[in-house]
């Protein structure tokens, strides 16, 4: 290149100088609106390296945050086991729950990931727990109605046993009653049946009286014969006759009243009487009727004494005959009681069972009740205690947190928890998944939302104080950019005010290193765009390195300032014994072969990072050589001169050069 060629360009034409110089930085510096700082030090790998290729198979079948979760570190000095810490880890839960970048939560309150709605515990199939106090309340109302009715129960009972034993008493009493008729009637049937022998015995005699000359000679014809007057002394059918007469009284009465005369025993009335009336004590001979009564005639012609007596066999058998069928109506009765007593002794035994097994139900009513009067009180209070701890609420809002009641009731579930929470119950952690990778802009923004939406949750807690420590690789990114944006900001300052005093001291001027440090920042703006431009867009990366804005300022300021400072400090020496334009032209051509040789060197020695595997130093090689080259080509060939050439002896101000012509 032609330095002195350009040089008299720029002596002649500052401001057109100047305006090219600037179209060619200004584009490219505003394109550092648009660069993006990534984290991402996987995105540097090569896609065959095996974590790269890992971490692509997590990314592909979990959530991109549970990949790496921002984990929260609880502790204090006290246990944390208690219905007030567990009600604020609660709250705590669902805070960070609600920070923007947030997709779920996990801690010792809620361990399947926070918060539910009512719906999905529905599908879950622990729908009830929404009313979970309102369940224990409803159980212990529902016990209390069962021993109402236990007691109910236990009452009817208590008079069941009270009579029974009455009733058992009197089965037995109509057993022994029934065993007494049995008695009763067998004497009755022993009667009956000395009764039908008597009559049928008597009703033989008297079916088959004596008749004709036979008759005449076995019975007496006058009244001191009589058989009746001595009953011992007769036989036949006079025996037979008497004991007839003997066994139907009532009958032989009526026969007496009755005319008697007959053709064969004409004296037979009085007879009868007599003996009638010896059995009897009734006389009854002064009621014989006259001899030739019409009555007689009747009597004779129905068959006189053989018809009455045949009359009165026909009867007496009639009355056998009534015998048996009471006989067979006893029989049955006497069946029927054989079997009644012992049912009605086997119904006293089974009464007197029935009142011991009562007895023995009131005895086991008795030890259940007051087991039942603790269950229904226990549970009345555990629902005002779960009430109370606020679950409850937690329920009701969808937000279910397991409170420390509700853990030790599940065997077992207290150690799984040990993934939350310490052996000493003083430190706690909870898992916050992010929905972006924890290198993404979006997660390191949550992660400052984290911090400070876990310290207001925390006020008025229990735990309020408490610290709250963020670990995890968002966690870090985060205090990378931090820290890194902090020392940016010191290091430009730093920086910038050293070079500033440098060049004052040197050029023993103000203006002249302030505008040459306004033109180090652009070149360092322009070459920031520029990289972001190529990597971002050309290449389509995520962004530039995070680190790369702090080293490449750092970079291309010490080496913009040291070229600026070689050739001004050779304008300042020209501008002796020459203007400020002419020493500016001569200060550009002396020096520019020998800046542009070392620019490019040291562009070619950087420009040999591209070629690294690592996508981070491939950008600053580039960058870096852009930068010098850019520094080298336009803004010390360029930019600079036209400005000195614009200013002229107004570089040197306040010196008293600046007062020179």
């Amino acid at each position: 290149m032609n330095w002195g060629k350009l040089a008299h360009t720029i002596r002649a034409h500052p401001g057109r100088m100047l305006i090219i110089a600037l179209a060619i930085l200004v584009p490219p510096a505003i394109a550092t609106t648009h660069v993006r700082v990534t984290f991402n030090q996987l995105a540097e790998l090569p896609k065959s390296a095996d974590s790269v290729r890992g971490y692509d198979a997590l990314s592909g079948h979990f959530r991109a945050g549970e990949v790496a979760p921002v984990i929260l570190v609880l502790s204090r000095d006290g246990s944390m086991w208690n219905d007030e810490s567990f009600r604020a880890i609660n709250d705590l839960t669902v805070a960070l729950g609600k920070v923007p970048g947030v997709d779920l939560v996990r801690s010792i309150t809620q361990p399947t990931g926070g918060v539910f709605t009512e719906e999905q515990l529905k599908q879950a199939g622990v729908g009830d727990l929404l009313k979970f106090p309102d369940r224990l309340q409803e159980g212990a109302d529902g016990v209390g109605r069962i021993i109402g009715g236990l007691e109910q129960i236990h009452s009817g009972l208590e008079q069941m046993e009270q009579r029974l034993p009455a009733l058992a008493d009197g089965l037995s009493e109509g057993a022994d009653g029934v065993a007494k008729m049995r008695d009763g009637i067998a004497q009755m049937r022993g009667g009956i049946a000395q009764m039908r022998a008597g009559l049928k015995e008597a009703a033989d005699g008297l079916a088959a009286p004596c008749s004709g000359s036979a008759c005449k000679e076995s019975l007496p014809s006058t009244p001191s014969g009589c058989p009746v007057t001595n009953p011992s002394t007769l036989s036949g059918s006079a025996k037979n006759a008497e004991l007839c007469l003997k066994s139907a009284l009532d009958e032989m009465h009526v026969l007496v009243q009755r005319p008697a005369f007959d053709p064969i025993y004409t004296n037979v009335y009085e007879d009868v009487a007599r003996a009638y009336g010896n059995l009897t004590g009734i006389d009854d001979t002064t009621n014989a009727p006259p001899a030739g009564d019409a009555r007689a005639k009747k009597y004779a012609d129905e068959g006189g004494m053989a018809g009455e007596l045949k009359t009165i066999a026909s009867g007496l058998r009639r009355a056998v005959d009534g015998l048996n069928r009471i006989e067979d109506a006893l029989s049955q009765i006497d069946g029927g009681l054989r079997r009644l007593g012992p049912g009605l002794q086997d119904g006293a035994t089974g009464v007197r069972t029935a009142v011991a097994g009562i007895t023995r139900i009131l005895d086991g009513l008795d030890q259940i009740l007051p087991g039942l009067q603790r269950l229904r009180a226990g549970l009345a209070e555990g629902a005002a205690r779960v009430r109370q701890a606020g679950f409850g609420d937690v329920a009701s809002a969808g937000n279910l947190g397991l409170t420390p009641g509700l853990v030790d009731a599940v065997p077992g579930l207290r150690k799984q928890l040990g993934f939350f929470m310490t052996g000493d119950e003083r430190t706690t952690r909870i898992f916050v998944t992010l929905t972006r990778e924890p290198y993404a802009s979006e997660s390191l923004a949550a992660v400052g939302g984290i911090r400070a939406a876990g310290a207001l949750a925390l006020n008025k807690t229990p735990l309020e104080g408490t610290p709250i420590r963020a670990a995890g690789a968002a966690s870090f990114f985060s205090d990378v950019r931090t820290l890194s944006d902090a020392d940016f900001r010191t290091i430009m300052l730093v920086v910038l005010i050293g070079i500033f005093v440098v060049l004052a001291l040197l050029l023993r001027s103000i203006v002249a290193p302030v505008y040459l440090i306004l033109t180090v920042l652009l070149s360092f703006l322009a070459t920031l765009g520029l990289t972001s431009v190529v990597f971002q867009g050309l290449f389509g990366q995520n962004g530039i390195a995070w680190w790369l804005p702090s080293f490449l300022f750092v970079m291309l300021v010490a080496l913009g300032a040291d070229y600026n400072i070689f050739l001004m400090s050779r304008i300042r020496e020209e501008a002796r014994v020459h203007t400020t334009a002419d020493a500016t032209a001569r200060g550009l051509a002396l020096t520019g072969h020998v800046i542009t040789s070392a620019g490019i060197i040291l562009a070619g020695t950087f420009a040999a990072l591209m070629a690294a595997p690592l996508k981070s130093l491939q950008q600053f090689g580039f960058a870096v050589t852009v930068g010098i080259l850019m520094d080298t080509f336009i803004v010390r060939s360029l930019l600079v001169p036209s400005i000195a050439t614009l200013l002229g002896r107004h570089n040197w101000w306040p010196s008293r050069r600046a007062h020179a012509p």
